[in-house]
């Protein structure tokens, strides 16, 4: 799939074609299970040894709700033709950098959080939802 998206390999058919989608539509889901498998074995073994980049990462965790939407405002803000419009000039590496650098702002605001004990607004409005 690489290949022909990359149009390094332009002379396939469509037998090829079909068979590299499906090929590469089953190896995401098996990726997708190991990757899982992986991180839920991490966690297993990192349980009893939290540091503090893994108290941040449980605090960014604990409040889900709250910074999905937040990652989300920035990356519209920055990235959006009707806001930032950088989407539009940046690479694929520099699309990743503001990945990183959105969820790395949200790890330490999500960790300010917790050490002052405050909740994710967006979790307490829904903890407040569900008990009317």
């Amino acid at each position: 799939m690489a290949l022909m998206s990359s149009l390094f390999w332009t002379s396939y058919s469509e037998i090829w074609e079909l068979s590299a989608k499906a090929l590469h539509t089953f190896t995401g889901f098996a990726g997708g299970v190991g990757w899982t498998a992986l991180i839920g074995l991490m966690a297993i073994k990192l349980e009893q040894k939290r540091g503090t980049v893994t108290k941040a990462i449980v605090a960014l965790g604990q409040r889900s709700l709250s910074f999905y939407i937040f990652q989300s405002f920035l990356f519209v803000l920055i990235l959006a033709p009707y806001a930032g419009g950088l989407g539009g000039h940046i690479s694929q590496l520099g699309s990743d950098v503001v990945s990183v650098f959105v969820w790395v702002v949200s790890v330490i605001i999500a960790n300010i959080l917790h050490k002052r004990s405050i909740r994710g607004p967006f979790e307490t409005v829904l903890r407040k939802k569900s008990t009317l």
